[in-house]
């Protein structure tokens, strides 16, 4: 005898294939909703901003293409416990990577960022310059920034030209996206602080000289010596003029004063009043007239052990040094100077 469904029977057999259709359905949905947007999205950058919600940077990351879907990242975002810990700043994100992966991204912290390099001897002026170029903040801001910094190395009332002058350390430097004018300074001052340890403050006192001394002669080695031997003569010159007293007789400083390319100096810049000119009146400038490197520093309190009062430099950037004024003559005359 055959057996017939009852309606009830068939009823909730119909109903098992729907939830087994729309389990399947979800389980695909939420499968492809996972994956990478692909195709043709770019890597572009996306700012997480301070406060926003995890349903707020989904719906920020689907507007943007990044994403398959804003609900897909809610759910995710709320099973895996990442909606808390998202945290701000501007990521670089490909279309390339799935959902886990730019939830994972935004968790970690790890903000996108651009290298700025600043050179041995590179001039606030320069670092500003560079910034602006770069986009990273405008020229001005910095320049506002570092003119109204309060440097605790320089003396009070110093008339320098720009208060962060020498203290702003050369380096290799990644700034993340959005980072101010201020948050700028800040980083590469610190970094000056990290450099210049205790233990370098420490020999700059044994040896009778101020941080700031210390700075500002290694700022005029810096622009004034081209090749890393020639780096503890000049500062032995520099130091050994001061001991003697006598100007310590740098076009550089008066470059740095007038803002003038050293190969442009005229008679009357030479002969200009400003505090920055060395080569009528004895004693240091003000402060720095660049940001020294490392080993500039080191050389001031390492210089080498040489009587030298002069130098000058051929065409190649080698220094030639004399110990008097007479012997100077006669090597620029034999350089055919």
């Amino acid at each position: 005898m055959l057996r017939t469904w009852s309606s009830s029977g068939r009823r909730r057999a119909a109903l098992g294939g729907l939830v087994v259709a729309l389990a399947l359905a979800l389980g695909s949905w939420w499968w492809v909703s996972g994956q990478p947007v692909g195709g043709t999205v770019r890597t572009q950058l996306f700012t997480v901003r301070p406060g926003e919600s995890a349903a707020q940077v989904a719906t920020a990351l689907a507007a943007h293409h990044l994403v398959r879907s804003a609900l897909y990242v809610r759910l995710f975002s709320a099973l895996t416990h990442a909606a808390g810990h998202l945290k701000a700043g501007t990521y670089l994100i490909s279309g390339q990577i799935s959902t886990a992966s730019i939830l994972a991204l935004l968790v970690s912290g790890k903000v996108a960022t651009r290298k700025l390099v600043v050179p041995e001897g590179f001039t606030v002026r320069q670092i500003a310059a560079r910034l602006g170029q770069m986009g990273v903040v405008s020229a001005a801001s910095f320049m506002t920034v570092a003119q109204a910094y309060h440097n605790p190395y320089l003396p009070t009332g110093a008339p320098v030209l720009d208060a962060a002058e020498g203290y702003l350390f050369p380096a290799t430097y990644q700034l993340p996206y959005g980072i101010s004018a201020s948050e700028v300074l800040a980083v590469l001052a610190h970094t000056f602080q990290q450099k210049f340890s205790s233990a370098l403050r420490s020999e700059a006192r044994a040896e009778g000289l101020s941080v700031n001394q210390v700075v500002t002669l290694a700022s005029m080695v810096q622009q004034e010596a081209f090749l890393a031997k020639d780096v503890p003569l000049v500062a032995a010159v520099f130091l050994n003029r001061m001991k003697a007293n006598m100007p310590l007789g740098s076009d550089a400083t008066i470059s740095y004063a007038l803002r003038v390319p050293g190969t442009e100096l005229t008679a009357t810049d030479l002969a200009s009043k400003s505090p920055y000119n060395t080569l009528h009146t004895t004693g240091l400038p003000p402060g720095p007239i660049s940001n020294p490197g490392l080993a500039a520093i080191l050389a001031i309190l390492h210089p080498a052990h040489v009587s030298y009062l002069y130098f000058f430099s051929l065409p190649d950037g080698q220094e030639i040094f004399s110990n008097t004024y007479a012997e100077q003559q006669a090597a620029r005359k034999a350089a055919g100077y």
